[in-house]
């Protein structure tokens, strides 16, 4: 069974990409993250700075939201066997319903 953990809010769409993404300050944890982006819907930025001004650019529509990033991790433990397919399609559904 996944384990999720929701993360605090914020501001910093670049940030927490760079965060992420293991790239920027945090490019020496790289080689242990090993990020990768699994799937994307209506972007074709692969970068933390250019993901990040697409997403400030999309939050800046709604002035209603005062902090617009989520950070929201999920893990599957290699021990339940879950296999990359099964995975992904938990995440797909999961971000669906988001």
């Amino acid at each position: 069974m996944p384990i999720g953990e929701a993360h605090k809010t914020g501001q910093s769409f670049t940030g927490i990409f760079e965060y992420i993404l293991a790239e920027g300050k945090y490019e020496k944890d790289h080689g242990a993250k090993k990020p990768e982006i699994i799937f994307q819907n209506f972007s074709l930025e692969k970068s933390y700075k250019s993901l990040g001004n697409e997403f400030r650019i999309q939050a800046n529509e709604n002035k209603k939201v005062i902090k617009p990033v989520f950070h929201l991790t999920l893990n599957f433990s290699k021990k339940d066997g879950i296999s990359e397919l099964i995975q992904l399609e938990f995440l797909q559904k999961l971000m669906k319903e988001m």
